[in-house]
């Protein structure tokens, strides 16, 4: 597929995406669709849920039960190879792994330079 700069050569321009940046941006996406396929919690009953109160992770505050789902239901949401911002985010991985300031190919060997499995970085980003 060809994409956002699918191709060479390695240009300056696309600005890094702060935490803050990339928080509302998938904020502004409509997960809700991906709600129905998670599951946040697992029902156990007998001594697994005996087991489990015991020694078990801490209860989670109320208050985290709709971040939990919002991170869930982000790691459902798939790469968009037509979203700029998806490919800046991209970038900004990149950059800041690599201390560059150019852009890069959207597909490549230097993607798995920096730890992706492959030549194209949205195999591991898939939701």
């Amino acid at each position: 597929s060809s994409g956002i700069n699918a191709e060479w050569p390695l240009r300056p321009g696309t600005p890094l995406f702060s935490y803050q940046d990339a928080l509302q941006h998938f904020k502004s996406i409509d997960l809700s669709i991906y709600e129905s396929d998670i599951m946040t919690s697992i029902h156990l009953t007998g001594i697994a849920k005996f087991f489990a109160q015991l020694c078990g992770p801490p209860r989670l505050k109320s208050q985290l039960k709709a971040e939990k789902t919002f991170v869930f239901c982000l790691a459902r949401c798939q790469f968009d190879n037509d979203d700029p911002k998806d490919f800046q985010l991209l970038m900004t991985i990149y950059k800041s792994l690599t201390g560059t300031q150019l852009d890069c190919a959207r597909f490549g060997s230097h993607w798995q330079d920096i730890g992706f499995q492959g030549n194209d970085p949205a195999t591991d980003l898939r939701g």
